[in-house]
């Protein structure tokens, strides 16, 4: 039971820090993306 519960929560976290990471790229991208369209030539 306590091991369930461990392990559980190794996976909550390792996800969690995954789609964190997942999510920063994303936002860099989006924001590198938002900045060359608004600085670029129109």
């Amino acid at each position: 039971m306590v091991f369930m519960q461990g392990a559980t929560s190794l996976i909550e976290t390792v996800f969690s820090k995954k789609v964190l990471t997942y999510l920063d790229t994303l936002v860099c991208f989006y924001y590198k993306a938002t900045a060359r369209n608004d600085f670029g030539p129109r």
